[in-house]
């Protein structure tokens, strides 16, 4: 039997108030939920941005001044021809056991996500500076798929960077390469480049602004050199034990 258009069923006004009761509480509950998962994201990136800062206030404060101070009492017993005295040996023992402290706390406080294998964090390095300069910045690695990002991409950061204030490239190259037990880090550009005697100087004492990049180094017990002529561009290259 056909049901006419009259006798089609028709919510009557009690249901209508059910009905448009139910679907406000479907929507509260729906936009509550989502809130709390909003909620709950935003305290969490919170808290992940919190420990990223504390983990390099850490590593770029304190940290760093331990660093100096230990390589001051290194560089004092290798000129002293008799070595340090008995105190300085034992101030030089305590500040590398506080360095080693404090290097394991500022890596135990850094967010899980953020200790990125080097050869990510080399390309999202690449990636970032490449959109903010708009030179092209390439990057090569090889037998460094275990190698965690460690002191390696600050020290990308800060020869890219170097070379774009300097050395006015069109590109520049960041290799990562394993080399027996350690890493050797380049980082080259095709920009103006310098005098050999200039680039000596640059790797002795800092002349491009890399002083700290120096101490941070030779206190890991690496070592690095610079490669350079006017016109054919800068190489930097930076050894490192794994």
């Amino acid at each position: 039997m056909s049901v006419g258009r009259d006798q089609r069923w028709r919510p009557r006004r009690g249901q209508v108030a059910a009905l448009t009761g139910l679907s406000l509480a479907l929507g509260a509950a729906a936009w509550s939920w989502s809130g709390h998962r909003r909620l709950r994201g935003e305290v969490l990136q919170t808290e992940h941005d919190l420990r990223e800062r504390l983990a390099l206030q850490l590593h770029d404060g304190p940290l760093q001044s331990l660093i100096s101070a230990r390589q001051d009492l290194v560089e004092l017993r290798e000129r002293s021809p008799g070595g340090l005295p008995e105190e300085a040996s034992d101030a030089l023992e305590s500040l590398e056991e506080s360095v080693r402290s404090l290097r394991s706390l500022a890596v135990d406080t850094y967010p899980e996500d953020a200790r990125e294998p080097l050869d990510d964090a080399l390309r999202s390095l690449a990636v970032r500076l490449t959109a903010r300069s708009g030179v092209p910045i390439a990057v090569e690695t090889d037998g460094i798929d275990e190698l965690r990002s460690g002191i390696m991409v600050g020290a990308a950061a800060e020869l890219v960077g170097n070379a774009l204030k300097h050395g006015d490239p069109h590109r520049i190259v960041v290799r990562a390469v394993a080399i027996g037990r350690s890493v050797r880090l380049t980082v080259a550009d095709d920009g103006r480049g310098m005098p050999p005697d200039a680039a000596a100087a640059a790797a002795v004492d800092g002349h491009l602004g890399l002083r700290a990049l120096d101490r941070r180094i030779r206190a890991s017990g690496g070592r690095w050199r610079v490669r350079s002529a006017p016109g054919e561009g800068t190489a930097v290259e930076i050894d490192l034990p794994r």
